[in-house]
């Protein structure tokens, strides 16, 4: 039986980060100088999760694309795509912050 189908991507996942940000600061990390600094620091967030993926977690991810497979019938590694398509928005974002940025100051 393959049960409820898996949610859609988070599409509010971007809004959530400034929160995490400021959860960050009220936990005493200071490893970001701003919002902005945090936000564009995400894609390499992402780069050292993905080999650790395949590194120190063994290649777990390698296995995605069969879980949503046997698990929902979707030959698709939907983990992936959400965290892909939320990187696109992001890159976008701050594309459009970066060339407002001049008129802004």
């Amino acid at each position: 039986m393959k049960g409820h189908m898996p949610a859609a991507p988070d599409t509010n996942y971007l809004e959530k980060l400034p929160i995490l940000y400021q959860e960050f600061l009220e936990g005493g990390i200071t490893a970001y100088a701003s919002e902005l600094d945090f936000l564009e620091k995400t894609f390499d967030f992402w780069e050292i999760t993905k080999q650790r993926f395949g590194t120190e977690l063994g290649g777990v991810d390698a296995h995605s694309r069969a879980h949503f497979r046997v698990r929902w019938g979707i030959d698709q590694a939907l983990d992936k795509e959400a965290i892909e398509w939320n990187l696109a928005r992001l890159r976008d974002i701050l594309k459009v912050s970066s060339a407002a940025a001049p008129a802004l100051i």
